[in-house]
């Protein structure tokens, strides 16, 4: 991986919850307490076309790298602000055996 490549620059959200009026909650994303802007490479690894509540939704798959972080966890979402794009978190590829580049595996999905 080239520094160069990390040419996207993501946010880590976590989900906040707050109560409403009758007995239900609304879900609202929030910046991560510690050192949440993170530079990223993102590549789209596959996609296709599934069926909700009888609408189309089409579902993308990413592999998302960034410089080492032990701090990820997959109720968190990857956020660029710029072009307004959500990725849930999959997976994490922590396998690197120097602690350089962490592999996030995500999805991102858009309705028509």
């Amino acid at each position: 991986m080239n520094i160069r490549d990390l040419d996207h620059i993501l946010t880590i959200e976590e989900p906040w919850r707050s109560l409403e009026g009758g007995g239900g909650y609304t879900t609202t994303w929030q910046p991560v307490a510690t050192d949440p802007v993170v530079h990223a490479a993102v590549a789209q690894t596959g996609g296709g076309q599934s069926q909700q509540a009888g609408r189309a939704q089409f579902d993308a798959s990413y592999a998302i790298t960034l410089r080492w972080r032990d701090d990820l966890r997959p109720d968190l979402r990857l956020h660029d602000t710029e072009n307004d794009i959500a990725y849930k978190i999959t997976a994490i590829d922590d396998t690197d055996p120097a602690k350089t580049w962490l592999t996030v595996r995500a999805t991102r999905s858009l309705l028509p």
